[in-house]
């Protein structure tokens, strides 16, 4: 059985020497749109992002699909779409 062994860091650091980053300015980006939100049940604005495991990744886009829960009531949405995927029950 395969067992995860975690790369140095000064190794990493040494590998991507020269290279351009592409993915941290998309992941602010994406951040700053996240923090506008609002959760279109409660409109609370305290929402926490985490990745899709139904549908980690989409076609054309190297960051991972993200969904937002609400810390307030429970509503989770597509941030992408704006489609509702999960509504609390009351009671």
């Amino acid at each position: 059985m395969a067992s995860f062994k975690e790369m140095d860091p000064e190794k990493i650091r040494e590998l991507l020497k020269g290279h351009t980053d592409i993915l941290g300015p998309l992941a602010q980006k994406e951040e700053q749109v996240f923090r506008n939100l609002t959760c279109p049940n409660c409109r609370s604005g305290d929402m926490e992002s985490s990745v899709n495991a139904s549908r980690p990744f989409s076609k054309g886009s190297p960051l991972p699909n993200k969904i937002l829960k609400c810390l307030r009531c429970s509503t989770e949405l597509d941030p992408y779409s704006g489609i509702i995927l999960k509504v609390p029950t009351s009671g």
